[in-house]
């Protein structure tokens, strides 16, 4: 039974196990054969009831006789909702009656099943995965081993930037990354944070404990607490908005359009320091790379710090290109002066804008004479 219960399972339908109370066999071949032998026997039945709903969706994978059979009775039966309530994957069921099961051995570390890793535990619909960790982990290690290689890799700018090039086998809380240092670890706000924060008071001030405070003690391991539970923890967007809006004239723009809609944030101070921090010193950075470039060889590849004398490639004789491109160094440029001028932004940052673009335009500047009629001087 237990075994026919996993099936369903697996099928994605709701057994019900039951079993009834001990009864003595009244009628039947059963009973005339015991009364021969001036015996009475008690016997007891299990089993497993299907949800209605279930039994409709069994009967569409059904052959031959049996499923005119079930035809017939699809045409009579009403079927009925499931009167089921989940949460997540899981099913709430009701309990019945609680047996306590007193173990020989003082304590029970593990109950190891021979066999499949999946199984239904004692008698009834409680699906059991044997994943203590020890077998799982080893495959998981094994596998970034035996499958991983670094020609995996992009070979392009940040390709190795997240790969898993380090393994360890201790985990010290004091040599990760300094970011989660400031994650909070409590289950709840206490009031006075909120009262605080209408005080706009520093966050160095608040009474919150974060994972910083539990260094060195013995809470750094275990008991980080959060404040939303949720109830399935992967079934969000499986891209990032980020990922899906390609240019990033859309990514700026959505997110001013989001900061405009919260009342929680200074939109011009936010927009500022995005161009502050991120726009302005790559549309510099650009622009000095771009007049520290090297020239390389679109025959054979090779990299010149300086172009040659004869002008072209000393070993293949083939043709020298610029490296870094002049879009790569304008692509932010445009972006950043519609940016200031729609939302207003402060002088001073439209200025540096202004610096930026003198530079570029004195680093691109077109030399080319051009020709000009007498009708323009007169």
């Amino acid at each position: 039974i237990n075994d026919f219960g996993l099936v369903c399972n697996l099928l994605g339908l709701f057994p019900h196990f039951i079993n009834e109370k001990e009864r003595e066999i009244k009628s039947g071949c059963l009973k005339e054969f015991y009364e021969k032998k001036g015996k009475k026997i008690l016997i007891k039945a299990y089993g497993i009831r299907l949800y209605s709903e279930d039994l409709k969706e069994i009967g569409g994978n059904l052959f031959g006789r049996k499923k005119e059979k079930f035809k017939e009775i699809n045409l009579t039966h009403n079927f009925r909702k499931k009167r089921l309530k989940r949460i997540g994957n899981f099913a709430l069921d009701s309990i019945k009656e609680i047996n306590k099961i007193t173990s020989k051995e003082k304590w029970v570390y593990d109950l190891m099943v021979e066999g499949e890793k999946n199984y239904i535990a004692g008698f009834g619909n409680l699906a059991v995965y044997d994943c203590d960790g020890d077998q799982d982990s080893i495959m998981l290690l094994m596998d970034a081993l035996l499958n991983f290689s670094e020609h995996y890799l992009p070979s392009s700018r940040g390709g190795r930037m997240d790969a898993p090039l380090v393994f360890t086998t201790v985990l010290n809380p004091s040599e990760i990354d300094n970011e989660v240092y400031e994650m909070e670890t409590v289950s709840s706000y206490p009031l006075e944070f909120y009262y605080n924060t209408l005080n706009y008071a520093e966050p160095s001030q608040q009474e919150v404990e974060i994972v910083k405070k539990r260094l060195g003690k013995v809470g750094q391991y275990s008991g980080l607490n959060f404040t939303h539970n949720t109830e399935t923890f992967d079934q969000g967007p499986k891209q990032s908005m980020y990922v899906q809006l390609k240019t990033m004239e859309e990514k700026i723009k959505r997110q001013a359009k989001l900061q405009h809609k919260i009342s929680a944030v200074e939109e011009k101070d936010a927009l500022e320091r995005v161009l502050l921090s991120h726009f302005l010193p790559d549309i510099i950075g650009n622009t000095r790379a771009f007049s520290k470039q090297n020239f390389r060889c679109t025959a054979c590849n090779t990299k010149y710090r300086r172009v040659p004398l004869v002008g072209k490639c000393t070993k293949c004789s083939g043709n020298l290109i610029l490296t870094i491109a002049e879009g790569s160094v304008k692509k932010y440029l445009k972006i950043a002066k519609e940016i200031i001028q729609e939302y207003e932004l402060s002088n001073y940052l439209k200025q540096r804008i202004e610096l930026a673009e003198k530079d570029i335009s004195s680093v691109f500047k077109n030399d080319k004479i051009e020709q000009k009629s007498l009708h323009e001087y007169l």
